[in-house]
C-alpha cells in the first residue's frame, strides 16, 4: 500500500463498517465482523491477483533488455529483448512520446 492510501485505509474500512447494515441487510451487531471478513478477503484476494501478475509477467525489468522465455507444450520460445533496448533508452532519456505521423 503506497503512503498517500494509508490515511484512507481506514475511513474506507468505517465506511464498510456503517453501509453493511444497510446495502447488505447485515444485523448491525455482526457489522463488525462482516467488516473485518470483508477485510480479510480482500487482502487475501489482493495477495493472490499480486502473485498471479508475477507469474504472469515476463521478467522483472521495466524495459526491455532481457531475454524473455515462455514454455510451451512443444518447446520453448526465446524472445531477444536486446533489439529494443538501445531505442527504448534513447526515448527515455529524450523523454519525447514517439510520433504516431498521424499529425502535422
Amino acid at each position: 500500500m503506497s503512503v498517500p492510501a494509508l490515511p484512507g485505509a481506514p475511513y474506507s474500512l468505517y465506511l464498510v463498517y456503517v453501509g453493511t447494515p444497510l446495502l447488505m441487510r447485515v444485523p448491525p451487531e455482526k457489522s463488525l465482523v462482516d467488516t473485518a471478513v470483508l477485510a480479510a478477503r480482500g487482502i487475501v484476494l489482493g495477495l493472490l491477483v499480486g502473485a498471479v501478475g508475477a507469474l504472469v509477467t515476463p521478467g522483472s525489468t521495466s524495459m526491455g533488455g532481457g531475454d524473455v522465455r515462455i514454455s510451451i507444450p512443444k518447446g520453448e520460445v526465446t524472445i531477444n529483448g536486446a533489439p529494443v533496448d538501445g531505442p527504448a533508452r534513447k526515448l527515455e532519456e529524450t523523454g519525447r512520446p514517439i510520433d504516431r505521423g498521424g499529425g502535422r
